[in-house]
């Protein structure tokens, strides 16, 4: 499920990274190490854990949305690439 071997996952400028599917990895922003351990409840389908990390362009903003929405699989799909979208649109404000 987790291998501690795997290099951590660095995230350089105007990247958005995340979503509602399984993962546990290790993620790297500037001033910041994050350990993600998100497991669905139906995996394979999504959920309604979702979890977003971006970094601006100048890699001088590092943002964190963790959130548990109600619901789970498809149903929330819409609410995770709205969220995801926002966080782009807004990536240096």
């Amino acid at each position: 499920m987790y291998d501690e071997s795997e290099k951590p996952r660095a995230l350089v400028c105007t990247e958005v990274w995340g979503g509602n599917r399984k993962v546990i990895r290790t993620v790297k922003m500037p001033s910041l190490i994050a350990w993600v351990a998100s497991v669905p409840l139906n995996e394979g389908k999504g959920g309604g854990d979702l979890h977003y990390m971006s970094v601006c362009d100048y890699d001088l903003i590092s943002r964190v949305a963790l959130a548990d929405v109600s619901g789970h699989g498809s149903e929330v799909d819409g609410v995770t690439q709205t969220l995801r979208n926002l966080m782009r649109k807004n990536i240096n404000a």
